[in-house]
């Protein structure tokens, strides 16, 4: 086995990991992800984050991502005021910048349509452009 010491502030900014819950479902009242499973996605690079790849970690997990709404939760944040819908490559990168030294994020996968009636996310996060901070994801 290989491994190194390293300082806590030296690394490689640009990856991270990302714990992606699937298979659950949010509920609103408390805010919480209820059944399901999670898998580390590792190496993530916050300059190749998009859709694309979100949905590509989601298809090697087994989920059928063409039917995903994606939600990340702020590190260090609750359920109820931290998670933000993920539908777009410039809120993927978004969900990079609320990175901190924990170096991971969770990202919450719901494809059933009943749990979606049940969860209506309707804000965005503060950092997205007018367009999009005003816009609001009706399910």
């Amino acid at each position: 086995m290989t491994w190194l010491i390293r300082d806590v502030d030296h690394g490689n900014n640009d990856l991270f990991t990302i714990k992606l819950h699937f298979g659950g479902h949010l509920t609103s009242n408390p805010r919480s992800y209820v059944g399901g499973s999670f898998k580390y996605v590792d190496k993530c690079d916050v300059d190749e984050i998009s859709m694309l790849e979100l949905y590509s970690m989601l298809t090697d997990c087994g989920v059928d991502a063409g039917f995903a709404d994606l939600y990340y939760k702020l590190p260090k944040a609750n359920m109820e005021s931290g998670l933000f819908p993920v539908t777009s490559d410039t809120q993927a990168l978004e969900m990079c910048t609320h990175l901190d030294s924990s170096r991971m994020l969770n990202l919450y996968c719901e494809t059933s349509q009943e749990t979606q009636l049940d969860y209506p996310i309707t804000q965005t996060a503060e950092c997205v452009d007018n367009e999009q901070k005003n816009r609001e994801f009706e399910r």
